[in-house]
């Protein structure tokens, strides 16, 4: 064979593990690796074997030892040398490259057929430039489609699923792992994307288990079923369908699609709504499709602002009272004075039925006038299907007034009355008197008369 007394051999490829059309075919593991061969100190021209092999160290001595193989090593393969030039394709394998330093250790026979020989040192991979925004990135195979796999080295993916995507995190002892096609856990750690298109966006020691369940962030986390989600917090499990938890602490929604949030907020029902304060006890709704909230501190609705953002009207509920809602002077207009007795007129011939709501128990009854009967009978509000509590309390009020004026007048014509019955008594009385007199003078006179007789 012909002596080699100097073989150079100079890496002019970029290990290309991502970028290109993805939607075009899939890039798989391959790379291009080019050198240049001198035999003499004269660029050779043509067939040579080259045997790669890839390490996990430099190595020393000539032919190198020490290290160990990081993959299945390639060839013996005959490749064509024109000028000292020559490029061939080498795959490793899905697992060669985990962020790890790798060295490329070549063994050539030139011509073709001639025994090889190992050429030290080896030859450290070096990353493309592009590929250093992309630190410790790494691509392997997938059934459909490839998983990446960035961050810790201790991260994983489930090999027989497709496109997994851990893009970075973890660390030893708390790596975070995909297991469902198209799981995605984006970052953080302990994390846990365990069924398919399963999405953790980071937090620490989150599980998604459910199909298609995801988990924004926060800690100790655990959304299953299918399309539940839980946006972060701490401690929150989600158990139905299409369930929700925003956050808060110690959360569970256990209902298909039910939703909870808060401290401790339990929505069971199927459908339910809990919201629950900051006390350290549990609030559970197991009514399907309740809304139930616990909020301690009261509940107000506010319904209009100023031009400021300053509340104008609103509804304040607190413990140990009923609904106030906003009536001040300085919020109202257009004040009309009402004529009491005429609202008690329209109160008195407004049907007042026993009712109950169509489609309930019809041994659940409630009294109360129709929508349509109240406002024919006093044209308030703006739906005639609807009644207002703020019309319904001063219809009441306006009829009790009227009521009480009616009574008023009432008396004072019941005084009159009285006046002149006293008054006519009294002449009763004294005809009556008079009366009794005369007849005490016709007694007297009779009296005379029959005395004079007798004489």
């Amino acid at each position: 064979m012909s002596v080699l007394r100097r073989l150079m051999l100079r890496s002019l490829a970029c290990l290309l593990l991502f970028g290109g059309a993805l939607h075009a075919a899939p890039l798989g593991t391959a790379f291009t690796y080019q050198g240049r061969v001198l035999v003499s100190g004269v660029a050779y021209t043509g067939t040579c074997d080259f045997s790669f092999s890839l390490w996990d160290a430099m190595g020393t001595g000539s032919p190198p030892t020490g290290g160990s193989l990081a993959a299945v090593p390639v060839g013996p393969t005959a490749i064509p040398v024109s000028s000292g030039l020559f490029t061939a394709t080498l795959d490793f394998g899905a697992n060669a490259f985990n962020s790890q330093a790798r060295f490329l250790q070549i063994a050539v026979g030139c011509p073709s057929g001639s025994s090889a020989v190992a050429l030290a040192p080896r030859q450290e991979v070096k990353p493309a430039p592009y590929a250093l925004a992309l630190p410790f990135v790494r691509s392997t195979s997938g059934a459909a489609s490839p998983n990446i796999v960035g961050g810790s080295s201790s991260n994983s993916v489930d090999g027989a699923s497709s496109g997994i995507t851990v893009a970075g995190g973890g660390a030893l002892g708390n790596a975070n792992v995909g297991l469902g096609d198209y799981a995605t856990v984006s970052g953080g750690s302990k994390n846990n994307a365990g069924f398919d298109w399963a999405t953790i966006g980071g937090g620490y020691n989150n599980a998604a288990f459910g199909n298609a369940a995801t988990i924004g962030g926060g800690a100790s986390n655990t959304a299953n079923p299918q399309w539940s989600t839980i946006s972060g917090g701490s401690a929150n499990t989600t158990g139905g369908v299409g369930a929700t938890v925003p956050g808060g602490f110690q959360n569970a929604a256990g209902g298909d699609y039910s939703f909870a949030a808060g401290r401790r907020a339990k929505a069971n029902g199927l459908g339910s709504f809990v919201w629950a304060d900051a006390n350290d006890f549990d609030f559970v709704d197991t009514v399907a499709n309740g809304f139930k909230v616990r909020a301690t501190g009261g509940v107000r609705f506010v319904v209009g602002i100023d031009g400021n953002g300053a509340m104008t009207w609103s509804c304040l509920l607190g413990d140990g009272s009923a609904w106030a809602c906003s009536s001040d002077r300085d919020v109202k207009e257009n004040f009309e004075p009402l004529d009491q007795e005429d609202v008690l007129a329209r109160v008195s011939r407004l049907p007042v039925l026993k009712w109950n709501a169509k489609g309930t128990d019809p041994r659940v009854k409630h009294v109360g006038p129709m929508a349509q009967d109240f406002a024919a009978a006093f044209a308030l509000g703006d739906d005639d299907k609807l009644i207002s509590t703020i019309d319904l309390d001063g219809v009441e009020l306006a009829a009790i007034q009227g009521l009480d004026l009616k009574e008023k007048r009432t008396t004072s014509k019941l005084t009159e009355l009285e006046a002149k019955n006293a008054a006519l008594e009294a002449s009763v009385e004294e005809l009556r008197m008079e009366k009794r007199r005369l007849e005490a003078r016709l007694s007297a006179l009779e009296h005379a008369l029959g005395g004079a007789e007798g004489r």
